[in-house]
């Protein structure tokens, strides 16, 4: 039998040829295994017990007097093999996100509860199970599946003599941190092109602190999605988008712990030229007709790209009519 279990009925053979015409025999069987073989709970214990499956018979003869007195009984007692009973606890796979809490352990396996002997208990204490090699720079565990990292550190098992016990070890699971890599750009003025510059090193968020993951531009370009100054209804400067265009580079130890993406946007000002228009002075014979203003400035600030069309006129006032002498 296998311990926890019921005990078998009991058979027994003599032979029939050793009776009398006409008598019958009887036989009691039990089981004589003293108390210090048996669990609080009255179940035998795993293991070999020779001459505990005892016999008592009694011979009647055929009008049912007991005639056991005219027999020389000799008993051979049995014996009675206690298997031990197998009992198999399975931890649960965990997954978290790397960098983040571990989960906890408290409860996480499953046995067959009919595995379990009534009035015994069983309570497991499982840990994690991590080497060197599993740790990032900042002492995480690194993402990816490790099998077997879940493994138990203890247990607790009434009668734990009586039980095959076996334990299967489970995996943890780390799951790729998400992280960005932005940048900002260089508010610029005027100069008729969409080209943008990147304003000191690439912003990485979402990294673990102790981490190695630096960002590279390799062949990124930088760009204003127009080249004009932008401006609210008031006349007030406003940011333009900038985009960024290429390949951008992540590297590092702990660079694969990590799903990164590139904000390829951000916002920088074009800032207006300052422009100064200067008309140029005229002179004039009284009586003759006012000087032709055509072309009559000059302009400074002016990009080569871009061209402005002045109109003068002249605005007096007043107009003297009687007398010679300069007018402005």
């Amino acid at each position: 039998m296998t311990y926890g279990d019921d005990v078998p009925a009991f058979t027994y053979t003599f032979n029939e040829d050793d009776l009398a015409d006409g008598d019958v025999i009887q036989v009691a069987l039990g089981l004589d295994i003293a108390a210090g073989y048996k669990t609080d709970a009255g179940n035998v214990k795993a293991g070999e017990y020779g001459d505990v499956i005892t016999a008592a018979a009694t011979v009647y003869d055929g009008e049912g007097n007991a005639v056991t007195g005219n027999y020389e009984i000799t008993y051979e007692f049995g014996d009675l093999t206690v298997g031990l009973r197998s009992i198999t606890v399975t931890a649960k796979d965990q997954e978290m996100t790397y960098g983040g809490d571990m989960p906890g352990l408290d409860g996480q396996y499953t046995f067959d509860e009919n595995a379990l002997v009534e009035g015994d208990t069983l309570d497991v204490t499982l840990a994690y199970q991590i080497e060197d090699s599993d740790k990032s720079s900042s002492g995480n565990v690194i993402a990816g599946l490790h099998p077997g990292m879940v493994v138990e550190e203890s247990h607790s098992l009434t009668n734990g003599e009586n039980y095959d016990y076996n334990f299967n070890a489970a995996s943890l699971n780390v799951l790729k941190k998400d992280a960005t890599v932005s940048f900002n750009a260089e508010d610029k003025d005027y100069d008729g092109t969409t080209d943008a510059t990147r304003d000191g090193d690439f912003v990485i968020d979402g990294v673990v602190g102790g981490d190695d993951v630096r960002a590279f531009d390799t062949d990124l370009t930088f760009a204003f999605v127009a080249p004009n100054v932008l401006r609210d209804e008031d006349g007030n400067v406003l940011d333009r988008t900038v985009t960024a265009d290429g390949e951008l580079l992540t590297v590092g130890k702990d660079v694969g712990n990590y799903n990164i993406a590139f904000i390829n946007t951000t916002e920088a000002k074009i800032n207006p030229l300052e422009l100064t228009v200067t008309a140029i002075s005229q002179s004039m014979t009284y009586g003759d007709e006012n000087p032709d203003l055509a072309g009559q400035y000059t302009v400074e600030g002016l990009l080569d790209i871009d061209t402005l069309d002045v109109t003068l006129d002249y605005d007096y006032a007043h107009t003297p009519k009687s007398h010679a002498g300069r007018s402005t």
